[in-house]
């Protein structure tokens, strides 16, 4: 999703408190950088022993913010980090963005989230079994 150099932005309005997270993997770390709108924000690389194992971080990463109300920003690029020394370069070049775009053709589509219905409640079957009537009768088990 995120991986191979592209940085993406998420941000979070709610509480009042204007928030930015900017989460990219590229070869076997990951680039997280964050803050309140506005700002530079903080910086933290995490470095994994595989490719494979910083993007699994960064995919279960950006589920938990996602899950958190933080919503991915359409067509912003991510605000480049304050260079490390003046006339320092780009990290990517024009060339290299070309190839961000629609996802290639065997790359998995991302599904739509199905919610449960919130205003019908459904009684767990696990839930059934500790049924008991109320003022007499026989329980599920036969025991009154």
């Amino acid at each position: 999703m995120t991986t191979g150099g592209t940085v993406r932005r998420w941000e979070h309005a709610g509480d009042g408190a204007g928030k930015f997270w900017e989460a990219g993997a590229e070869g076997a770390s990951v680039t997280v950088r964050f803050g309140r709108i506005g700002t530079e924000g903080q910086v933290r690389v995490k470095e994994f022993p595989t490719p494979e194992a910083a993007g699994a971080h960064l995919l279960r990463a950006v589920g938990e913010k996602e899950r958190k109300g933080y919503a991915p920003v359409a067509g912003a690029a991510a605000i480049p980090p304050p260079a490390s020394a003046p006339g320092a370069e780009p990290a990517a070049p024009a060339a290299s963005r070309a190839s961000e775009g629609p996802p290639a053709a065997g790359a998995a589509p991302e599904l739509p989230v199905v919610r449960p219905e919130e205003t019908v409640f459904t009684f767990p079957e696990e839930w059934k079994r500790n049924l008991r009537p109320r003022r007499g009768g026989a329980g599920p088990r036969g025991d009154p």
